[in-house]
């Protein structure tokens, strides 16, 4: 039988008006800040969420929106809408200094969350991490590569048995 989880469901609106949910459970800080992004295989929200019931502190976790049962496919401006959903979980129910943990590309967002709320970031974890991994995806294209990926404004790759589809303004949008 499945443990039922002691958080909360909260939703935050971003920037750019979409609904960003997160689930929380009050405890003392630093809090653990878990940015979740992946497919459902290896979720750790549930060990990181016993350890800080039994421990008492408090926890956050954000579920990125964009992932599919099939692959990941990130729409245009996610990145930034990430970014500032995460950004406005933190600051509403973080309540003092937390430690981001980071799975996949949340790990990058881990990173560029701390850039823009040092005071409220108290350490980092990062799993798999997927660190500027736009950047590194674009200089590792060759010439002919990129000409078909501007061609068709996306990129479509498999990695792990996962498919992931990119589109084009992940790329420039990725380097702010």
């Amino acid at each position: 039988m499945a443990e039922v989880s002691a958080c909360e469901k909260g939703t935050v609106i971003s920037e750019s008006g979409n609904d960003f949910y997160f689930w929380h459970m009050k405890g003392k800080s630093p809090g653990i800040f878990y940015i979740q992004t992946e497919d459902g295989k290896g979720n750790h929200a549930p060990t990181l969420e016993t350890f800080c019931k039994q421990e008492g502190i408090r926890f956050v976790r954000v579920l990125l929106e964009g992932l599919e049962e099939d692959g990941i496919s990130i729409r245009e401006g996610i990145i930034t809408d990430w970014l500032s959903g995460c950004q406005s979980v933190l600051k509403e129910v973080g309540l003092g200094s937390q430690v981001l943990v980071g799975h996949g590309i949340g790990g990058w967002l881990m990173f560029l969350l701390a850039l823009r709320e040092p005071d409220l970031v108290s350490g980092l974890v990062g799993l798999a991490t997927l660190p500027d991994f736009p950047d590194l995806l674009w200089k590792g294209f060759s010439k002919e590569e990129k000409v078909e990926i501007k061609r068709k404004n996306y990129h479509t790759f498999e990695r792990r048995g996962i498919k992931f589809r990119i589109p084009i303004s992940v790329f420039p949008e990725a380097s702010k």
